[in-house]
């Protein structure tokens, strides 16, 4: 009898490394496969390719790949990469997001003037908008945060000699401090929860939580600053408390306060971003922190609760309690990246990995044979219709969910190293 549960659990152990090395050989391919696509050059009115604008003769430019824009799903992007080399020890992969921001410093020699006159106007009416005209703008978290965050790690590597220092390293540092005062002009309700003031003025989207905390603990954690944590703990704390839904577990897109109304559709990448930025969060928090038990009864609350509405197949509803919504790419990445980020910190027993691995197989349905990935969400504002969710298209290879994607994939495969 215990010949046959050796051989049997010999046999699970051969099956788990080969499906692991399976899971690896696909992620090196299309992590791959998307970094060849991206090409490190602006392009003239005609389509004309040069390699900086100062190579250029002097026409209208812009940026050619979407992914090398300062944009925040590029700040996403940048952090999987980022992540995925370190879990894989590949430097081509952490050598990206190096290569992207000294790119983007590099233009913006060129941009900014031209851009001066631009941000102080409706810019984001101009379709296709100017190219780094959100850096220039910050007008709101998503002009700054999780960019602000991926270079964070950048510069922390190139300052402590771990990478080669950009010329542009001081103008990195220069950036981030921005960024952090920037947070400070942030509009916020009168409790102190953070908020946007344009288009509904005041309105909390949850999408911030993690625009905020992805930057925000970062910086935090690079200077020591006690306060900082402290403010981080207290955003998470406030926007949880605003945003849920007790009888469902889940959270609400936003809040309209010109109104006094909630945006009550449980749409799943509103979730995923609330979750990511409660895991990132709790990545950095000293284990100390007065709000750290707060934070972490929230953080497996929320896992329990997103378990219940994961499908047969893994995947998460566009609409998390709508089982007639399509299943949706983005907001299943960003569940498997929090509950593995969770196994992975030991917050989470490894029982847990179960949901994270679930999710990972659905992950894996939505890529083709062409390493392209399906039924990714568009970009989505806020409403209090439901119907406007459900009507959302959704996309191969959008960006919105690639750079979720790959920071799934390297956690996920994190914690299958820690379990092995």
């Amino acid at each position: 009898m215990s010949r046959n549960i050796m051989t049997c659990l010999l046999l699970f152990i051969g099956s788990f490394i080969i499906a692991q090395d399976a899971d690896e050989r696909l992620i090196r391919r299309m992590a791959d496969q998307f970094l060849e696509s991206i090409d490190f050059v602006v392009v003239d009115q005609n389509g004309k390719a040069y390699p900086t604008y100062k190579d250029a003769p002097g026409e209208e430019l812009r940026i050619k790949s979407p992914y090398l824009d300062w944009l925040y799903w590029n700040g996403l992007f940048n952090i999987g990469m980022y992540n995925l080399g370190a879990v894989l020890e590949e430097p081509r992969y952490i050598d990206y997001p190096h290569k992207a921001y000294d790119f983007i410093f590099e233009q913006e020699e060129y941009f900014q003037p031209k851009n001066k006159e631009i941000v102080k106007k409706n810019w984001w009416e101009i379709n296709p908008a100017p190219s780094l005209i959100q850096k220039q703008a910050m007008l709101d978290l998503d002009n700054y945060g999780t960019m602000t965050a991926a270079l964070i790690d950048v510069y922390t590597d190139e300052r402590d000699g771990k990478h080669q220092a950009s010329p542009y390293l001081e103008l990195y540092k220069d950036q981030i401090e921005k960024s952090i005062a920037q947070l400070k002009k942030q509009k916020y309700l009168e409790d102190g929860t953070l908020a946007r003031h344009w288009f509904f003025d005041p309105s909390v989207w949850i999408d911030d939580m993690y625009m905020m905390i992805s930057f925000l603990s970062r910086y935090a954690a690079m200077n020591e600053d006690a306060e900082l944590f402290d403010f981080a703990a207290h955003q998470v704390i406030l926007f949880h408390e605003l945003l849920i839904n007790p009888n469902t577990g889940l959270y609400y897109h936003g809040y309209y306060g010109d109104v006094d109304m909630l945006a009550k559709a449980h749409w799943g990448r509103a979730n995923g971003w609330m979750f990511m930025g409660i895991a990132e969060l709790l990545t950095r928090l000293p284990k100390d922190h007065k709000d750290r038990a707060k934070i972490e009864k929230i953080y497996k609350d929320f896992v329990v609760n997103i378990a219940t509405y994961q499908s047969k197949e893994g995947t998460w509803h566009q609409i998390l309690d709508r089982d007639d919504s399509y299943l949706e790419t983005s907001c299943t990445a960003m569940f498997v990246f929090g509950i593995a980020r969770g196994v992975n910190l030991g917050i989470l027993a490894p029982r847990y990995s179960s949901i994270a691995g679930d999710g990972w197989v659905g992950l894996r349905s939505k890529v083709d044979a062409n390493l392209d990935i399906h039924d990714i969400c568009i970009g989505t504002g806020m409403s209090p219709a439901t119907g406007d969710y459900y009507d959302r298209p959704a996309l191969k290879n959008d960006i919105h969910g690639t750079g979720a994607f790959f920071k799934a994939a390297a956690e996920y495969l994190k914690m299958k190293k820690l379990l092995n």
